[in-house]
């Protein structure tokens, strides 16, 4: 699903090794100036305290996974007002697909609600593979063998420029 139209605040510690507590804060006023962030004390004076913030808007922000799938499983989802954008303005899940390389798998996107279409994506978000109308009736399938190991994404979209949502089914064998 798309990122919710608020800010979030990120501390980060001088001593620590990254991001600290995300907390919602105010969203941006009109014409997306970021509010303010607040000045820090010196880390001697407040030690546990956060030395920085800064405020993003996740509106901004890439889409987050919907959820794992493993090879073997078959997983619903929907799509949905409010998911992820895509530039023709369709909606689209984003999933992610643990593989081995050499690992061969079949995908599968399946709807009675809309016509599938579905990508394959490498960990850097470059496009794989994309299948529309392969499996049975209108389903997407796209056999891949993947090269190397890692987290791949799976995007499941709708075929064509209409926005359309409804439920989906989504298998990886």
């Amino acid at each position: 699903m798309r990122a919710p139209a608020f800010a979030v605040v990120l501390s980060a510690a001088i001593a620590g090794t990254g991001l600290g507590q995300a907390s919602k804060a105010p969203p941006p006023p009109a014409g997306g100036t970021p509010v303010p962030a607040a000045p820090a004390a010196p880390a001697a004076a407040r030690p546990d305290a956060p030395q920085a913030t800064m405020t993003v808007d996740t509106t901004i922000l890439p889409p987050q996974d919907i959820a794992a799938i493993r090879p073997g499983q078959g997983r619903m989802g929907i799509l949905e007002v409010g998911d992820y954008t895509m530039a023709d303005q369709t909606w689209c899940d984003i999933w992610h697909v643990e593989a081995a390389a050499g690992q061969r798998v079949t995908i599968e996107l399946s709807s009675r609600q809309f016509d599938p279409y579905l990508q394959l994506l490498d960990p850097w978000g470059n496009k794989l593979g994309e299948d529309d109308d392969s499996g049975e009736g209108n389903a997407a399938r796209l056999v891949f063998t993947f090269r190397d190991a890692g987290r791949y994404q799976i995007v499941v979209n709708v075929s064509g420029d209409e926005a359309r949502i409804g439920t989906y089914t989504l298998s990886v064998r």
